[in-house]
């Protein structure tokens, strides 16, 4: 059933395509175009990538064989990004980004500080034989584990039998970092804790094979690779 609505609807805009390509394929001359822009009021949109051009018909409330004719385009299934196009009598304007709602999505990626200096013995991904949610970092039995950045502790706990002592951190935007393996962890749970504090020492509980530290970063329930996120 599923593949009988989409063969319709891939039908119809397949037949839509094909009426515009002959709708407009003697259409769009230098000639035309140029008395099109002098009689006709409208305004100049910039395209961005991923755009297309229904899409933008839609957001400035015109139609898209209008759009296309104003600008000498035969195939309105291919623009550009950088591309500049006539919008010709717009009767909505497009919604704007405001510039504090910019800086909060710019700002809704974090940063984060290494949590201690040592060897990285495993990266993020799939392992020979296991799938890796962080990255494993060697150091002696005792060395400081540093808050990746400033938070809430939600955990500190040994109760997770792999990971042996165990503590995970809320950060801002729903960001999670974990720390595991710790031999011990010196903060508790609802603690606040600033970025660079110390929160643990490193060690070898739960099934590491060797003094380490068991680093992750979460974005709500996803994992992520820590890489992308350290200097």
């Amino acid at each position: 059933m599923f593949l009988n609505v989409w063969l319709r609807r891939f039908s119809f805009q397949l037949i839509s395509c094909l009426l515009l390509l002959l709708f407009f394929g003697c259409s769009g001359s230098p000639k035309h175009k140029k008395a099109y822009y002098k009689y006709t009021k409208g305004t100049q949109h910039t395209v961005r990538r991923g755009q297309t051009l229904w899409r933008r018909a839609k957001t400035y409330g015109v139609r898209v064989e209008d759009i296309a004719r104003s600008n000498g385009i035969s195939n309105p299934n291919k623009i550009q990004a950088g591309q500049k196009l006539f919008i010709p009598n717009p009767t909505q304007k497009p919604k704007l980004t405001s510039s504090k709602s910019r800086k909060t999505a710019k700002a809704s990626k974090l940063t984060f500080s290494w949590p201690l200096k040592g060897k990285m013995i495993s990266g993020y991904g799939y392992q020979p034989g296991i799938k890796n949610d962080g990255i494993d970092i060697a150091a002696p039995t005792g060395t400081n584990i540093l808050a990746a950045n400033s938070g809430r502790v939600i955990y500190a706990d040994n109760k997770m039998q792999y990971f042996g002592n165990m503590v995970i951190i809320k950060h801002k935007y729903q960001y999670f970092t974990v720390y595991a393996h710790n031999s011990v962890n010196l903060v508790t749970a609802n603690q606040w804790v600033t970025k660079g504090q110390t929160i643990a020492k490193t060690g070898s509980t739960g099934r590491a094979s060797s003094p380490r530290l068991h680093f992750e970063i979460r974005h709500g329930e996803k994992t992520v690779d820590p890489l992308t996120y350290l200097p």
